[in-house]
């Protein structure tokens, strides 16, 4: 049976780079009470990196090894225990990530498997299931960068294990992301690369285009910018 619960009691994350740490200050940051039972790991290869992680997150456990026996035991919740694995690597590092955790997720019973989050395009949910334990709950998950701010926009796609702990994933993201879309069809996440993923470049080629035009009429670049910023803010929405 499925754990009954709308927030994880231990996330972790696979590569402790920009978007993984943007997640982590979120989190932390984020008024919501589910984060004071959270149990938080973060991996990363080089030492020099965890130490640095270290320093940034004292609360989190910071690990070079992803099969640390800190991350993976069970400890004593308030909650049902409910795992969020999220690989914050490059793409071409996810297929042994998932072999390396394939080994400690096969060890644990179908409904106490974590949930495995990805976050690059171009890995679809049957490949990333092909390299994990069989019924393994996968999300696709297509964050934007403005979630390096705490205002992104987010499109999650489930597999058809992980649909009952969809909103486990929605929660963690929604301290990064204002908005968050469940898609019905995997194919649309290349839609939302298109336009969400792809929209706050072009935004802001705009901008840059509007800056340069004003400047060629005889405005200081710093009083276009100022006043376009402002035309943006009162606008969006």
């Amino acid at each position: 049976m499925e754990p009954s619960t709308s927030a994880p009691s231990r996330l972790t994350f696979i590569g402790g780079g920009c978007l993984a740490q943007a997640l982590i200050r979120g989190i932390y940051s984020t008024s919501s009470s589910w984060k004071d039972d959270c149990k938080i790991s973060v991996t990363a290869r080089r030492q020099e990196q965890v130490r640095e992680l270290r320093a940034r997150f004292p609360l989190a456990t910071v690990s070079n090894n992803n099969l640390d026996a800190a991350i993976w035991s069970t400890a004593a919740s308030k909650r049902p225990d409910t795992h969020v694995v999220f690989i914050c690597t490059l793409p071409i590092d996810v297929p042994q990530v998932c072999l390396e955790l394939a080994g400690i997720v096969e060890t644990l019973d179908v409904t106490s498997r974590p949930t495995v989050v990805t976050m690059c395009p171009g890995i679809s949910v049957a490949q990333v299931q092909s390299w994990l334990p069989k019924e393994t709950p996968v999300v696709r998950s297509m964050p934007n960068t403005p979630v390096m701010c705490r205002q992104g926009a987010t499109a999650l796609f489930p597999s058809e294990s992980a649909l009952p702990r969809i909103e486990l994933v929605a929660t963690v993201f929604r301290a990064v992301s204002p908005a968050i879309s469940i898609l019905p069809k995997e194919s649309l996440l290349d839609v939302v690369a298109a336009i969400s993923g792809s929209a706050p470049a072009h935004f802001y080629y705009l901008i840059e285009s509007m800056i340069s035009v004003a400047v060629s009429h005889g405005l200081s670049k710093d009083m276009a910018r100022s006043l376009i910023a402002n035309w943006d803010m009162a606008n969006v929405g």
